[in-house]
């Protein structure tokens, strides 16, 4: 189950960081008010990318520390 988490989790993050580098190619194309919401965009899915990245790691090592 832990595996199948984490290969799972890997794919998710290959998508994020997909959309994540859309939405930075895109902040050049569109207008100053669009970009702020492209920039909050941007920094929910970092958080998210980070948040799966350090659950993957909690699951493998199961230290919370």
């Amino acid at each position: 189950m832990i595996n199948l988490f984490v290969d799972g989790s890997r794919y998710l993050m290959i998508l994020l960081m997909a959309v994540y580098t859309y939405l930075n190619f895109r902040y050049f194309s569109v207008g100053e008010e669009k970009k702020r919401r492209l920039c909050a965009r941007q920094n929910r899915l970092m958080l998210l990318m980070h948040f799966l990245a350090y659950m993957v790691i909690y699951i493998k090592t199961e230290d919370p520390r």
